[in-house]
């Protein structure tokens, strides 16, 4: 006998889907989520190529502050939850609409204003360098480096209020990992005054070698993102595809010839991130990527 589909949204489950779907939660979600809060004190967190989150906009019951916060849903788990069988239907439930139906239990206290999904696209190209010593250690390196690319293309959910998707969007990323350390006062959300301290952050990388510790800083560079005010990042990326830098051919007085030379290049309007919804295509918006 033929078997239908049914896609039951949260509205809509009986008591007895609820019941399921609870002692399902305990048992395979809740114990792999971790329900992060955005603040001065808990930065914009990373997130892998093809990572995918709920971003979610709280409001307490107690008087406190509102809350911003995300929770990243771990590739483990099934994008679809498959509901117990009724009248031989087969029905299915998507993973965010069971973490929304629980979502009290990892913030408790508070109730959701807005919410919606969203997933980063990273650059994930490599490119050969033929004359590399060793092939093997370079696309083991390249590989690894694929999943911290650029930001090139923000998927969101259609519900996703619009102050959340700008959010997210212009969110401070900061670089991270192995032989990487940024040293700042800067945190998402941060307005910078009209007189402050031009060394707004310094960005420190170091590996086994130059030609690795290059690599790693135009990683670091190309995951930076501060917006609202010029900054010397272009500078240094260009510095760190420079062919005299890389093979250490400079002196004190090598930059201010360099300088007048790439002065246009410089100057260029920077790259944009392309934000789209689930039913239809959000205006580009500048990620200084």
């Amino acid at each position: 006998m033929a078997r239908g589909v049914d896609w039951p949204v949260r509205y809509r489950l009986s008591e007895a889907d609820r019941l399921w779907l609870a002692n399902e939660f305990d048992q395979s979600i809740f114990p792999v989520l971790t329900p992060l809060s955005i603040d001065p004190a808990h930065p914009f967190p990373f997130i892998p190529n093809l990572g995918f989150s709920i971003g979610l906009q709280l409001t307490s019951m107690n008087g406190r502050e509102p809350m911003t916060a995300l929770l990243r849903l771990p590739p483990a788990l099934d994008r679809f939850v498959r509901l117990p069988d009724a009248s031989n239907v087969i029905r299915y439930i998507t993973l965010e609409d069971v973490v929304n139906i629980f979502i009290h239990r990892l913030y408790p206290g508070y109730e959701v204003k807005g919410s919606g999904t969203f997933r980063l696209i990273r650059d994930s190209d490599i490119e050969v360098e033929e004359e590399a010593e060793d092939l093997v250690r370079f696309f083991e390196t390249a590989l690894k480096r694929r999943r911290r690319g650029s930001v090139i293309r923000i998927e969101t959910d259609s519900e996703m209020p619009a102050s959340l998707r700008q959010f997210v969007v212009t969110a401070l990323n900061v670089p991270g990992g192995n032989g990487v350390r940024f040293d700042s006062m800067l945190y998402p959300g941060y307005t910078v005054p009209p007189f402050y301290d031009s060394l707004l952050g310094k960005l420190i990388v170091h590996d086994e070698d130059r030609a690795s510790a290059i690599r790693r800083l135009e990683r670091a560079l190309s995951e930076l993102t501060i917006e609202g005010l010029a900054t010397t990042k272009p500078l240094h990326q260009a510095l760190a595809r420079d062919a005299d830098v890389q093979a250490g051919r400079f002196h004190t007085a090598w930059h201010e010839p360099w300088l007048a030379s790439h002065a246009a290049s410089l100057a260029a309007p920077p790259a944009q991130i392309t934000v789209t919804t689930a039913s239809e295509s959000a205006p580009s918006a500048t990620g200084g990527q």
